[in-house]
């Protein structure tokens, strides 16, 4: 991870961490971390910018607990590709908890029926690129672990398809 990070509030930011996340639903259960909090700083100034050079690597994926032992909850190269969300979290001076969430782009579920003029016509005026969302509290540890399995289907039922 790279850029710079201005805390834009009249305080400090403590204990910075930033992780990637998955997306497939709305709200907080829509949302399944990819990686592990990796510490970008301990502390940044009230109006100060710090450049943020972060390397997440394979030890930093999610991991589950399973015939015991640590296991990957997916797999590290396909991260890049699935991460929608980076999350960025930090303590005031009072230690409570709070989220940035930068998003790869405007979440839409299901896919719109852009045959549909009145869905067409919405999608035209709203805002072109996702604002970051700013939330209070630790995130929920839901990893795609936690997903329920898919619905068995009969062999009768693949026939059908």
């Amino acid at each position: 991870m790279r850029g710079n990070l201005h805390n834009k509030g009249q305080g400090p930011a403590k204990d910075v961490l930033v992780y990637l996340n998955k997306r497939l639903g709305e709200g907080e259960d829509g949302a399944f971390r990819l990686t592990r909090p990796v510490v970008v700083s301990g502390l940044v100034a009230a109006d100060e910018m710090i450049e943020v050079d972060v390397a997440i690597t394979d030890r930093d994926e999610m991991h589950i607990w399973k015939e015991n032992a640590w296991h990957p909850v997916g797999v590290f190269h396909a991260i890049a590709d699935e991460a929608y969300e980076v999350v960025i979290e930090y303590q005031d001076a009072f230690s409570n908890i709070f989220r940035t969430v930068h998003s790869r782009g405007i979440w839409t579920s299901p896919v719109p029926n852009l045959g549909d003029p009145v869905t067409r016509e919405q999608m035209m005026i709203r805002q072109n690129k996702p604002m970051p969302v700013f939330l209070t509290g630790r995130q929920a540890v839901r990893t795609l672990a936690d997903l329920p399995p898919p619905p068995k289907v009969s062999p009768d039922e693949m026939r059908e398809f």
